[in-house]
């Protein structure tokens, strides 16, 4: 069982409430959700998301498309992720932030296909983050449950508990998938501030911005004949 973890709360201090911000008409965490589920090696989604009440707006948006919730406290992700997984019995998790937008379903299947190849009680951790060779904005991690267990038993700082992998990173088998990538870590698509919302917006002005549209290839040819829309949030 592979289960995808979209994490997302309104309470953003740079953009406030920026996943429920339209774009084509969509909240921004919609894009991300039906991105996801184009996937096609995941068994379930869910979102991940706190308890505070303005968060149950998100939850709305999940029942509205299909995917189940959990929510859980607002500092402490680590634990967000261990109470979503354990709703289901699962094998090995894709963590997903709410802010990437574009992101490309082909990252959650590829992800899939190296986790799928060890026991889930092993410690293991792949990604496309580091070395940075891809735009921020195209984030895909995973991991199996019994890093997960791991990370969540061992983590006592706070620093570890908000952000999700980073125990992982030092404590894990790690495989990187950004290794031998061109490098394109120029590009910004990811929605953390209002200059990202005025690139998200020009984009969808132009382009075809209704999931699964814009596909990457056509992203990265539209910013080549408009540099000026890629310089908006850089």
């Amino acid at each position: 069982m592979i289960l995808a973890i979209i994490q997302a709360r309104m309470g953003s201090t740079r953009l406030p409430a920026k996943a429920l911000k339209e774009i084509a008409g969509i909240p921004s965490l919609e894009h991300v959700i039906r991105r996801v589920k184009q996937a096609k090696m995941l068994d379930r989604v869910i979102l991940a998301t706190t308890m505070k009440a303005e968060d149950g707006e998100l939850t709305k948006l999940a029942d509205a498309n299909d995917i189940s919730w959990y929510r859980g406290e607002e500092d402490d992700v680590l634990a967000r992720f261990f109470g979503s997984a354990m709703r289901v019995p699962v094998d090995y998790i894709i963590r997903i932030t709410g802010d990437c937008i574009f992101l490309d379903p082909f990252w959650i299947d590829l992800t899939c296909e190296y986790l799928i190849q060890y026991d889930p009680k092993e410690l293991v951790y792949i990604h496309n983050i580091e070395p940075r060779r891809l735009p921020d904005g195209l984030d895909v991690e995973g991991f199996t449950f019994g890093a997960l267990l791991a990370a969540h038993r061992n983590c006592d700082n706070a620093y570890d508990r908000e952000h999700v992998c980073h125990w992982m990173m030092d404590n894990c088998k790690t495989v990187s998938l950004s290794e031998d990538l061109m490098d394109m870590s120029h590009h910004r698509w990811v929605l953390d501030t209002e200059a990202d919302y005025e690139f998200f917006t020009a984009v969808a002005e132009r382009l075809n911005c209704t999931p699964p549209n814009p596909s990457v290839p056509d992203l990265q040819n539209f910013l080549i004949e408009h540099p000026e829309i890629m310089e908006i949030n850089q």
